[in-house]
């Protein structure tokens, strides 16, 4: 079986598939801007956000184009090479790089970038909503991320914008306190979803 991270019709809510490669490209220039994030990325001119839209069109179903160029194993690929890009040897200390593992923090970063991005273009919170509920959970499972965070135990895949989608009163006020949620514990960035202003 395999794991259907986003809903049919999600890149329609942004106006298709080249509003969202705005999207993406924005994300990825937060990412090379961000000191946690940027020491994953050597070749910064490499077309990272058309690496990313390949995927994440791939998994609406709307082109088969990342199976055609390796699919998983172009992924690992490349996540291997952001694992061992030399520049980690420069991170701040707050990456906390244990070993080759993708840290806690840049987990964080990475969706906090990805939220930035989505707020900056005012996209509507059905799609915010969605798409970094399936980001979380993707990165909820897939190894490089899992592995290096066996001290966090098992992932549940729940992610911080599942607070924002209650619908009964005690539910609607759990989502004014912090989620509490292994690995999104950053404190006024991803907990605090009121500072979120998408539209």
């Amino acid at each position: 079986m395999v794991m259907k991270l986003f809903p049919d019709g999600l890149v329609d809510r942004v106006g298709g598939c080249a509003p969202f490669e705005a999207v993406a490209k924005r994300f990825y220039e937060l990412s090379f801007a961000d000191p946690i994030l940027s020491v994953l990325y050597e070749d910064k001119n490499e077309p990272h956000y058309l690496m990313f839209c390949r995927w994440f069109f791939n998994q609406l179903g709307l082109t088969d184009e990342m199976d055609k160029r390796g699919g998983t194993k172009m992924i690992n690929a490349m996540h291997r090479k952001a694992q061992n890009c030399p520049l980690r040897a420069d991170a701040p200390k707050e990456a906390g790089y244990i070993g080759a593992g993708f840290t806690k923090a840049q987990r964080n970063r990475w969706v906090f970038c990805q939220l930035k991005a989505c707020e900056e273009f005012k996209l509507p919170k059905d799609f915010v909503r969605d798409y970094i509920h399936g980001l979380c959970v993707f990165m909820s499972v897939y190894g490089p991320f899992v592995d290096s965070r066996a001290e966090d135990g098992p992932q549940t895949g729940k992610c911080p914008m599942s607070m924002i989608a209650k619908r009964t009163p005690e539910d609607v006020e759990m989502c004014k306190v912090h989620p509490n949620i292994p690995g999104y514990d950053l404190p006024g960035k991803l907990g605090n979803f009121e500072k979120i202003s998408v539209a």
